[in-house]
Protein backbone atom coordinates (compact mmCIF):
# COMPACT_ATOMS: atom_id res chain seq x y z
CA UNK A 1 0.00 0.00 0.00
CA UNK A 2 1.20 3.46 -0.74
CA UNK A 3 0.87 7.02 -0.10
CA UNK A 4 -2.57 7.16 -1.88
CA UNK A 5 -4.20 4.40 -0.50
CA UNK A 6 -7.80 4.18 -1.24
CA UNK A 7 -9.56 3.18 2.41
CA UNK A 8 -12.42 2.68 0.88
CA UNK A 9 -11.82 -0.39 -1.35
CA UNK A 10 -9.09 -1.14 1.22
CA UNK A 11 -11.96 -1.56 4.08
CA UNK A 12 -14.01 -3.54 1.56
CA UNK A 13 -11.53 -6.25 1.05
CA UNK A 14 -10.81 -6.65 4.93
CA UNK A 15 -14.38 -6.86 5.46
CA UNK A 16 -14.77 -9.81 2.42
CA UNK A 17 -11.66 -11.22 4.12
CA UNK A 18 -12.98 -10.90 8.17
CA UNK A 19 -13.76 -14.61 8.59
CA UNK A 20 -10.22 -15.06 7.51
CA UNK A 21 -8.60 -12.89 10.82
CA UNK A 22 -7.90 -16.07 12.33
CA UNK A 23 -4.65 -16.18 10.40
CA UNK A 24 -3.48 -12.78 12.34
CA UNK A 25 -1.61 -13.37 15.77
CA UNK A 26 -0.81 -9.67 16.45
CA UNK A 27 -2.00 -8.36 19.69
CA UNK A 28 -1.95 -4.76 18.55
CA UNK A 29 -4.51 -5.34 16.10
CA UNK A 30 -7.03 -7.03 18.34
CA UNK A 31 -9.01 -4.19 18.83
CA UNK A 32 -9.01 -3.58 14.99
CA UNK A 33 -9.99 -7.27 14.12
CA UNK A 34 -12.63 -7.56 16.92
CA UNK A 35 -14.27 -4.17 15.87
CA UNK A 36 -14.19 -4.89 11.94
CA UNK A 37 -15.96 -8.35 12.73
CA UNK A 38 -18.95 -6.28 13.77
CA UNK A 39 -19.43 -4.71 10.69
CA UNK A 40 -20.70 -5.77 7.40
CA UNK A 41 -21.40 -4.53 3.93
CA UNK A 42 -25.15 -3.21 3.08
CA UNK A 43 -25.83 -3.26 -0.83
CA UNK A 44 -27.99 0.22 -1.17
CA UNK A 45 -29.06 1.56 -4.88
CA UNK A 46 -26.37 -0.54 -6.42
CA UNK A 47 -23.58 0.40 -3.93
CA UNK A 48 -21.67 -1.27 -1.14
CA UNK A 49 -22.42 0.66 1.88
CA UNK A 50 -19.52 0.09 4.72
CA UNK A 51 -17.65 1.96 7.37
CA UNK A 52 -14.93 4.56 6.48
CA UNK A 53 -11.55 4.99 7.83
CA UNK A 54 -12.83 7.72 10.01
CA UNK A 55 -15.81 6.03 11.53
CA UNK A 56 -13.74 3.02 12.23
CA UNK A 57 -10.49 5.54 14.26
CA UNK A 58 -13.93 7.21 15.78
CA UNK A 59 -15.32 4.03 17.44
CA UNK A 60 -12.15 2.84 18.30
CA UNK A 61 -10.74 5.71 20.19
CA UNK A 62 -7.63 6.40 17.77
CA UNK A 63 -6.57 9.23 15.59
CA UNK A 64 -6.97 8.59 12.07
CA UNK A 65 -3.17 8.55 11.27
CA UNK A 66 -3.06 5.61 13.30
CA UNK A 67 -6.02 3.96 12.51
CA UNK A 68 -4.56 4.38 8.77
CA UNK A 69 -1.33 2.49 9.61
CA UNK A 70 -3.32 -0.54 11.55
CA UNK A 71 -5.83 -0.78 8.58
CA UNK A 72 -2.47 -0.89 5.97
CA UNK A 73 -1.15 -3.87 8.90
CA UNK A 74 -3.94 -5.56 9.26
CA UNK A 75 -4.35 -6.09 5.11
CA UNK A 76 -0.59 -6.60 4.28
CA UNK A 77 -0.02 -9.40 7.40
CA UNK A 78 -3.41 -10.70 5.83
CA UNK A 79 -2.46 -11.00 2.54
CA UNK A 80 1.39 -12.19 3.42
CA UNK A 81 -0.38 -15.79 5.41
CA UNK A 82 -1.93 -16.20 1.64
CA UNK A 83 1.89 -17.13 0.57
CA UNK A 84 2.30 -19.77 3.01
CA UNK A 85 -1.52 -20.84 3.58
CA UNK A 86 -3.55 -20.12 0.21
CA UNK A 87 -6.94 -18.57 0.35
CA UNK A 88 -9.88 -20.89 -0.48
CA UNK A 89 -12.28 -19.54 -2.95
CA UNK A 90 -15.81 -20.96 -1.69
CA UNK A 91 -18.30 -19.48 -4.29
CA UNK A 92 -18.52 -18.67 -7.43
CA UNK A 93 -20.53 -16.35 -9.85
CA UNK A 94 -20.70 -15.61 -13.42
CA UNK A 95 -21.76 -12.10 -14.87
CA UNK A 96 -23.01 -12.60 -18.18
CA UNK A 97 -22.56 -9.41 -20.60
CA UNK A 98 -24.47 -9.21 -23.71
CA UNK A 99 -23.68 -6.11 -25.91
CA UNK A 100 -22.62 -4.81 -28.86
CA UNK A 101 -19.18 -3.69 -29.88
CA UNK A 102 -18.13 -0.59 -31.82
CA UNK A 103 -18.06 -2.54 -35.05
CA UNK A 104 -21.73 -4.20 -34.30
CA UNK A 105 -23.02 0.00 -33.22
CA UNK A 106 -22.22 0.96 -36.75
CA UNK A 107 -23.68 -1.73 -38.33
CA UNK A 108 -27.19 -1.25 -36.42
CA UNK A 109 -26.96 2.33 -36.37
CA UNK A 110 -29.08 3.33 -33.89
CA UNK A 111 -28.63 5.22 -31.16
CA UNK A 112 -26.61 5.26 -27.84
CA UNK A 113 -29.61 4.97 -25.78
CA UNK A 114 -30.83 2.17 -27.90
CA UNK A 115 -28.02 0.18 -27.85
CA UNK A 116 -27.52 0.37 -24.13
CA UNK A 117 -31.39 -0.67 -23.63
CA UNK A 118 -31.09 -3.61 -25.55
CA UNK A 119 -27.83 -4.67 -23.61
CA UNK A 120 -28.22 -7.50 -20.65
CA UNK A 121 -26.44 -7.60 -17.64
CA UNK A 122 -27.42 -11.22 -15.68
CA UNK A 123 -25.74 -12.35 -12.34
CA UNK A 124 -25.52 -16.35 -11.76
CA UNK A 125 -24.24 -19.87 -11.16
CA UNK A 126 -23.47 -21.97 -14.13
CA UNK A 127 -22.45 -25.14 -13.87
CA UNK A 128 -20.02 -25.09 -16.46
CA UNK A 129 -18.27 -21.61 -17.67
CA UNK A 130 -18.95 -20.90 -21.13
CA UNK A 131 -15.81 -21.09 -23.38
CA UNK A 132 -14.32 -18.51 -26.00
CA UNK A 133 -16.48 -18.51 -29.52
CA UNK A 134 -20.03 -20.48 -27.68
CA UNK A 135 -23.22 -18.95 -27.61
CA UNK A 136 -25.10 -17.82 -24.47
CA UNK A 137 -28.45 -17.65 -25.51
CA UNK A 138 -31.38 -17.06 -22.82
CA UNK A 139 -35.24 -18.52 -23.55
CA UNK A 140 -36.86 -15.97 -21.62
CA UNK A 141 -35.90 -12.29 -21.16
CA UNK A 142 -37.43 -8.85 -20.92
CA UNK A 143 -38.82 -7.14 -24.11
CA UNK A 144 -36.57 -5.27 -26.39
CA UNK A 145 -33.12 -7.21 -24.35
CA UNK A 146 -30.96 -9.36 -26.67
CA UNK A 147 -31.21 -12.83 -25.80
CA UNK A 148 -28.28 -14.21 -27.30
CA UNK A 149 -24.26 -13.88 -27.91
CA UNK A 150 -20.97 -15.03 -28.69
CA UNK A 151 -18.46 -15.38 -25.82
CA UNK A 152 -15.76 -13.06 -27.19
CA UNK A 153 -13.89 -12.49 -23.99
CA UNK A 154 -13.71 -14.08 -20.12
CA UNK A 155 -12.09 -12.00 -17.37
CA UNK A 156 -11.79 -13.81 -14.02
CA UNK A 157 -11.67 -11.50 -10.92
CA UNK A 158 -11.26 -12.33 -7.29
CA UNK A 159 -13.32 -10.32 -4.28
CA UNK A 160 -12.43 -11.44 -1.49
CA UNK A 161 -13.45 -15.42 -1.37
CA UNK A 162 -15.44 -15.08 -4.32
CA UNK A 163 -14.49 -15.73 -8.11
CA UNK A 164 -16.09 -13.12 -10.59
CA UNK A 165 -16.36 -14.86 -14.00
CA UNK A 166 -17.29 -11.90 -16.31
CA UNK A 167 -18.38 -13.37 -19.88
CA UNK A 168 -18.67 -10.76 -22.50
CA UNK A 169 -20.50 -11.50 -25.29
CA UNK A 170 -21.75 -9.97 -28.98
CA UNK A 171 -24.77 -10.89 -30.70
CA UNK A 172 -23.41 -10.28 -34.36
CA UNK A 173 -19.93 -11.19 -34.44
CA UNK A 174 -19.30 -15.11 -35.37
CA UNK A 175 -16.68 -17.63 -34.84
CA UNK A 176 -14.37 -16.48 -37.66
CA UNK A 177 -14.48 -12.79 -37.03
CA UNK A 178 -13.03 -14.02 -33.22
CA UNK A 179 -10.41 -16.13 -35.08
CA UNK A 180 -9.62 -12.98 -36.94
CA UNK A 181 -9.43 -10.48 -33.97
CA UNK A 182 -7.72 -13.32 -31.73
CA UNK A 183 -4.71 -13.01 -34.99
CA UNK A 184 -4.51 -9.64 -35.11
CA UNK A 185 -3.69 -9.29 -31.88
CA UNK A 186 -1.47 -12.11 -31.42
CA UNK A 187 0.42 -10.37 -34.42
CA UNK A 188 0.45 -7.07 -32.94
CA UNK A 189 1.72 -9.16 -29.92
CA UNK A 190 4.40 -10.61 -31.87
CA UNK A 191 5.50 -7.03 -33.28
CA UNK A 192 5.45 -5.80 -30.07
CA UNK A 193 8.10 -8.32 -28.57
CA UNK A 194 10.30 -7.78 -31.43
CA UNK A 195 10.36 -4.27 -31.29
CA UNK A 196 10.83 -4.78 -27.28
CA UNK A 197 13.79 -6.87 -28.12
CA UNK A 198 15.56 -4.39 -30.89
CA UNK A 199 15.28 -1.17 -28.38
CA UNK A 200 16.70 -3.44 -25.19
CA UNK A 201 19.60 -4.59 -27.42
CA UNK A 202 20.37 -0.91 -28.18
CA UNK A 203 20.83 -0.10 -24.67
Amino acid sequence: MGSRTNYYYLILELLRLKDEFHRIRSPKLKPLIGLLKTKFIVWEDGCEIIPSNKDIAFELGYKIARTNNMLKQLFNKLHEDFYFNPLKITNIVHKVIIMYDRDEEERLKQSRYEIEYKSMFFDLQLKETPRFGEVIEFEVVPAGIINRGIVHEIRHKIEGKTQIVEIICHPLRNAYENWVRMKERYEDHQRWQKFQKYKNRDR
